[in-house]
């Protein structure tokens, strides 16, 4: 808002300092610097073709822009894509270093308590119960 109201006061203040000094010309009737007028109108005029030729080729870019942008992001998904899957390989690769149980095969315990639970656990239960909770 503020660079606004500054681009407008500067733009304002160009115009009245026009007008004051077409003014002024016409009251002493006489041009105030007039090679430094004819270089200013043709660099103006030279200004206006460089911006009709810059609007033809601002009308071509957004296809082109849009393109391109597109390529762009579809390689920067690729990218992110192949960096997710090498991450994840080597991820499961340090899992599989680190981990004690690489080779892991279950031996049968020597603890009575640990077999008992066990069988417990899988349901394989040598005992029965009755329904009063009786052992049988």
């Amino acid at each position: 808002m503020t660079a606004a109201a500054i681009v407008f006061l500067v733009a304002l203040v160009g115009i009245v300092t026009l007008f004051a000094h077409k003014a002024y010309e016409l009251r002493a009737s006489r041009p105030i610097a007039p090679g430094l007028r004819d270089r200013a109108d043709e660099s103006a005029l030279e200004f206006k073709r460089f911006l009709a030729r810059s609007q033809d080729e601002i009308k071509k870019l957004p296809p082109e822009v849009a393109y391109l942008g597109r390529l762009v992001l579809h390689d920067l998904a690729l990218g992110a894509a192949a960096s997710a899957r090498f991450i994840e390989r080597q991820s499961r690769r340090l899992a599989d270093l680190v981990s004690h149980q690489r080779g892991f095969q279950r031996k049968e315990t020597n603890s009575a308590f640990l077999k008992q639970v066990s069988e417990h656990k899988n349901g394989n239960d040598l005992e029965t119960t009755s329904e009063d909770g009786q052992n049988s």
